[in-house]
């Protein structure tokens, strides 16, 4: 047994311990659901609605527009998933759920994605308790009460929880149950937003030096021509020190924009290596678009510690946003099941329950086609 698995053994060992010793406070039910219940979350949750009320409504209004965009967005890709799986264009299932492991090392299996148990404690963390918080400021700017507020222990899977007075926000306005029930998604959403801009505009610029290495020259094509061998390191283009930047770096594609410009058929680019080689290529045209004819990647620096953030912000991003996807579909017990009720029962009264069954029944059906579809395709 390794070091990693050794201290998530510790860790559960320590929370066994706290649950003992804090047992006379903790409630606990089907020896699965493990609540502690907390004054200290609540005055905070308080003293942050009462600082500025008015941002915050200005605040989460936003909120409930991009996460009833968000619902949209995720009623079609889950009819589109859903769709490729029927059709066997996707041929495993394209829904999974994200568990943990005892391993320092992720793997993928049929129906999950099992990453190191410390960075998915570490995302389901910073995912879940500021979208409770987030839900619990969305209610006390419009003096709902907070029933409790406390963490929670779900088997292994940590969190918080805020409970809103169901009955108070029932009689509340649409706008209000709206900023309550989006409160959580807007939050999600923002959280993968700074992780997008961490590592675009803090941890690519470090991890990655000036320069990029060519990992691929194309046949007969312009680069090809002027002699420019796989594994080259380019420094310069048309005398510009060469930098990668991160929107550069994700599109299928880049032509040093930055350095020359839009690239144009016919225009020539002077490239320099580490040697101070220089090649002269000049670009020809495929499909009617500028072809240069390399494939190329950033050079990364020895800086284990931000790699290993890299990796660390780019699952927050994924999985944040995921989350705050899925949460914002119309299903029953989901943020987006409840702003669904709100709005069928303001604008559509007498076939509120109707609207709600077949939508609901609708979103769980491509869920589960999602999740098991590609298996029973399988079958035929």
């Amino acid at each position: 047994m390794d070091l990693y698995s050794v201290s998530v053994i510790l860790f559960f060992a320590m929370i066994g311990v706290v649950l003992y010793v804090d047992r006379k406070k903790i409630e606990h039910s089907h020896l699965v659901l493990f609540m502690r219940r907390t004054k200290r979350f609540g005055k905070f949750i308080d003293d942050v609605a009462k600082c500025c009320p008015k941002f915050w409504r200005f605040f989460y209004n936003i909120g409930v527009i991009i996460a009833i965009l968000a619902m949209v967005y995720g009623l079609f890709l889950i009819s589109l998933a859903s769709y490729k799986v029927i059709s066997g264009e996707i041929t495993e299932p394209a829904l999974k759920l994200v568990l943990p492991s005892i391993s320092s090392q992720e793997s993928v299996g049929d129906f999950s994605v099992n990453i190191p148990f410390w960075t998915w404690v570490l995302i389901i963390g910073l995912i879940l308790v500021p979208h409770e918080l987030s839900h619990g400021i969305a209610a006390r700017i419009d003096k709902i009460k907070l029933k409790s507020v406390g963490l929670m222990l779900l088997a292994f899977f940590p969190g918080a929880f805020v409970e809103p007075d169901d009955a108070q926000l029932a009689r509340k306005k649409l706008g209000t149950k709206l900023r309550v029930f989006c409160a959580g998604t807007y939050v999600n959403i923002l959280t993968a937003l700074v992780a997008i801009l961490l590592i675009a505009f803090v941890v690519f610029p470090v991890l990655f030096q000036s320069g990029v290495q060519i990992i691929q020259v194309d046949e007969n094509s312009p680069a090809s021509l002027a002699g420019i061998p796989n594994g080259t390191i380019m420094i310069e283009v048309n005398n510009q020190p060469i930098k990668t930047t991160y929107v550069e770096f994700i599109q299928p594609y880049g032509y040093f924009m930055d350095e020359v410009g839009i690239p144009e058929i016919g225009q020539e680019l002077v490239f320099k290596d580490s040697n101070g080689k220089t090649y002269i290529v000049t670009i020809d045209e495929q499909d009617s678009q500028p072809h240069l004819g390399i494939l190329y990647t950033p050079i990364p620096s020895n800086n284990l510690f931000y790699f290993q953030l890299l990796k660390f912000l780019k699952k927050l991003w994924v999985f944040s946003s995921a989350v705050a996807i899925f949460n914002m579909l119309p299903l029953g017990p989901l943020d987006g099941g409840q702003v669904f009720t709100s709005l069928s029962e303001k604008y559509i009264p007498k076939y509120a329950k109707r609207a709600q069954k077949i939508v609901f029944t609708l979103t769980g059906f491509l869920l589960l086609v999602m999740l098991f579809g590609s298996t029973v395709v399988g079958m035929f």
